[in-house]
């Protein structure tokens, strides 16, 4: 049975379902879009089709890998709507599409690791979703650029004045107070920055870095991995 999942408006595009939701997950697995004409959709056999989207049906690890996943798509639009943004007409509405794209693929990206880690990838077997991330509580001595956050209790670092959340794949790197040489680093970082409001930040930051160390001489140390 076909089934029309969406159209933008009259005379464009029109995507269509093209099977049945497969048990137990009651996912669908085949969709296709293509041109409508007119203000109803023609017999998907008078379209003219652009694409073809076969995803993943069955558990991987008992049927092999026999589709895209949802992520694939995702970062499909997302490298689309950044080229946008490099290129002649960048605009505000596409930046915010991608935030919200990142962050769905994310929340995936993590689902699938907890998944992973609870030993049910790839099998038809439900995981423990319900673990909560907290987010962390500051004194205000300092503006907190990036705080954790927490989406269907999976955890994010999000930029706080953006909502921005750092992708999965970006290396990210974590300095302690503990450590003895970050007060250093933190100086040399100095600088090396322009920016008068981020220089304002970062000195909040080493005294407060500073003013730990003094407090807690004992816990300071020698960083190892």
């Amino acid at each position: 049975m076909v089934r029309r999942v969406a159209q933008t408006s009259k005379d464009t595009t029109t995507a269509y379902c093209l099977d049945e939701p497969f048990p137990p997950s009651g996912a669908c697995h085949v969709y296709e879009v293509g041109v409508a004409s007119g203000h109803e959709p023609a017999p998907v056999a008078e379209h003219q089709f652009f694409a073809h989207i076969q995803f993943q049906k069955g558990p991987r690890k008992e049927v092999g890998v026999n589709g895209c996943m949802d992520e694939d798509l995702l970062s499909i639009v997302i490298d689309r709507l950044t080229a946008f943004q490099r290129g002649e007409f960048p605009c505000k509405e596409n930046d915010h599409a991608i935030n919200h794209l990142v962050f769905a693929r994310e929340i995936l990206l993590k689902r699938m690791a907890r998944r992973k880690a609870q030993g049910v990838e790839g099998r038809n077997e439900p995981h423990d979703s319900t673990t909560a991330v907290e987010q962390p509580q500051h004194d205000g001595l300092m503006d907190m650029k990036y705080t954790l956050t927490s989406i269907a209790g999976l955890g994010f670092v999000m930029n706080r004045k953006t909502g921005h959340v750092i992708p999965s794949d970006e290396p990210v790197m974590v300095f302690r107070a503990q450590d003895r040489h970050t007060v250093k680093l933190l100086r040399q970082y100095y600088a090396m920055c322009t920016d008068p409001a981020h220089l304002a930040v970062l000195n909040k930051v080493i005294d407060r870095f500073e003013l730990w160390q003094q407090e807690h001489p004992n816990k300071v140390k020698e960083p190892y991995s």
